[in-house]
């Protein structure tokens, strides 16, 4: 369990770095709560890695399948037949 802890404290890390960036081009709102989120992560893992109790992984599982899900999600894109012509041509 350290082992998985430590990996995912190195995986909060790397968002964290990210969403903290000035160049990054996500919307204030998102990066603040990506921000927050990765702090308690980051909080959370310290204390379990210092305390490890598996009843308390349930909350880090949970939000590291959410974020997943969220990245594997694709932005719907328009069909063919809902992006407007260009008057004058196809």
């Amino acid at each position: 369990m350290q082992d998985a802890l430590f990996n995912n404290r190195q995986l909060w890390l790397v968002f964290l770095t990210s969403v903290t960036r000035e160049e990054n081009p996500l919307p204030i709102e998102i990066r603040q709560n990506v921000a927050n989120l990765g702090l308690f992560v980051l909080n959370h893992t310290l204390t379990m890695m210092t305390d490890p109790r598996r009843e308390q992984l349930d909350s880090l599982i949970n939000i590291n399948r959410e974020v997943a899900a969220g990245l594997l999600a694709r932005p719907q894109q328009p069909s063919a037949e809902a992006v407007p012509s260009r008057p004058g041509g196809p």
